[in-house]
Parts: C-alpha cells; sequence; structure tokens
C-alpha cells in the first residue's frame, strides 16, 4: 500500500519508474538529440556548419562542447526539478544517461564539478553537480576533485 502512495512518478509522462529515476525508459528513449554540430567546437546547431559565433570560446579556454541531448522537454524538466525543488533522486540518473564513452572519459586527470554560490550551498546540504560528477567518474579512472570555487 505505501508502494502506491509514495511511488516514483516520471516527469516526462506521469507513469511509474524506479525510485533512483526521474523518467522512465521510454521517455529516456525519447530525449531529442543535436542533429547537426558545429564541426569546429561540436556546439548543436540548426545546420551543420564548420564555424560558428561558439568557435571564439576557444580563446577562453572551452576546447570543444559535447552534449548527448538537447535542452528541451523532459530534460529541461528533470534538470529544473534538480536545481530548484531539490529532488535529487535524478541526479545519479543524469550522469548515467551520458554517452561519452568511459575510455574517453580516461584520458582526462580529473572531473570537476562547477559548484554552486556559497549562498546557495548553504541552503542546500547537496548539491546536484557533486552527484552527476560522482555518476560520471564511476564509470571512469579520472577521480572527482573539488578544485574551483564560484565567487
Amino acid at each position: 500500500m505505501l508502494s502506491k502512495i509514495f511511488s516514483a512518478v516520471c516527469i516526462g509522462c506521469g507513469g511509474d519508474c524506479g525510485y533512483s529515476q526521474m523518467l522512465c525508459d521510454s521517455c529516456v528513449s525519447e530525449l531529442a538529440e543535436p542533429e547537426h554540430r558545429c564541426l569546429g567546437c561540436g556546439h548543436p546547431l540548426a545546420i551543420t556548419a564548420y564555424y560558428c559565433k561558439h568557435c571564439d570560446d576557444k580563446a577562453k579556454g572551452i576546447d570543444f562542447y559535447y552534449s548527448d541531448y538537447l535542452y528541451i522537454g523532459a530534460l529541461r524538466k528533470v534538470i529544473y526539478k534538480i536545481k530548484y525543488d531539490w529532488c535529487f533522486r535524478g541526479a545519479e540518473q543524469l550522469g548515467s544517461l551520458c554517452k561519452i564513452d568511459g575510455e574517453l572519459l580516461d584520458g582526462y586527470d580529473a572531473i570537476i564539478p562547477v559548484p554552486y554560490h556559497f549562498r546557495r550551498r548553504f541552503v542546500r546540504f547537496l548539491q546536484p553537480v557533486d552527484v552527476i560528477a560522482a555518476a560520471l567518474a564511476a564509470r571512469t579512472t579520472a577521480p572527482v576533485i573539488k578544485l574551483v570555487e564560484r565567487i
């Protein structure tokens, strides 16, 4: 009876999903993937291009953009729930949704999550970026290092 009262509901369709997930398998399979990218920097675009306005970010230290999914629909709802509604049960699912191969991540020295501002950290007992970084680190040999501070 308690499982009916406290059942996990999918953010995308309202159906049942696992307790550690926010999206059911059906909604995960329907997540929108970028069809076109900039060949210079990897940023998702409406058409394939060799250069875009984001290519200038290389001067800021950003080598390449990589995104498995577009920030629309059910994925946008999940990220909003994690960030603003303190719903952390889906943060680990986001890390597992990354299609990037663990061997590719092995070439990096560390996974560095970008923390919240001090005031927001003070209010929240757990940062979703830490949970997502830990899920990514579980698929690779790169450790999670808290190296940067937001000021």
